[in-house]
């Protein structure tokens, strides 16, 4: 799937506040870039997940259907000696 339009926003919003910063020692310290970035990154997640959840759930019905059609197929050609 296509990264998210909030993540495609943010992240250059994300490196300029850091590359600006004025003092050294808050260049050196990534931990607050990366504290956004999981932010913006599990934003984007949800939203995937959430769109996608119908996909995922139609997905495993039908592999459930596949498997009960199998069993079935299997079942038939037993007792019909094939």
């Amino acid at each position: 799937m296509k990264l998210s339009t909030e993540v495609n926003r943010k992240l250059p919003v994300i490196l300029s506040h850091w590359q600006n910063a004025p003092i050294w020692r808050q260049k050196l310290d990534m931990e607050p870039v990366a504290k956004r970035m999981v932010e913006a990154l599990s934003r984007a997640w949800k939203r995937v997940q959430m769109r996608a959840a119908e996909i995922f759930r139609s997905m495993g019905e039908g592999f459930l259907s596949g498997i009960i059609s199998e069993l079935t197929t299997v079942v038939t050609n037993i007792f019909q000696g094939t």
